[in-house]
């Protein structure tokens, strides 16, 4: 793969003002194709008041014994709380597994 368009000049003038070596200038375009952190599209975070909605919801599906643990990164984890394997099997008949 290799650049093109604006990234390509871009590139080419790093190069000469740089006097990079090929090695050097096969690492710089490696780096300008990889996506950076910074290009990934901004995903909304659910609220606080989103989330303890949607533990509600879950809540008066399937009773208590249940939370959601949510991080700031926007991940987390579902939790099920059973006391024995006749309450598992009535949560997993309960989700549709």
């Amino acid at each position: 793969m290799a650049l093109e368009g604006e990234s390509q000049s871009e590139a080419a003038l790093q190069i000469v003002e740089k006097g990079l070596s090929v090695r050097e200038t096969e690492q710089l375009v490696r780096r300008l194709l990889k996506p950076s952190v910074t290009d990934k599209p901004d995903v909304p975070q659910p609220s606080v008041e989103e989330i303890e909605q949607i533990e509600q919801r879950i809540v008066e599906k399937l009773g208590n014994g249940f939370s959601i643990k949510h991080r700031a990164n926007g991940k987390g984890k579902l939790v099920f709380d059973y006391a024995n394997v006749d309450e598992l099997k009535r949560l997993i008949k309960q989700i549709g597994i």
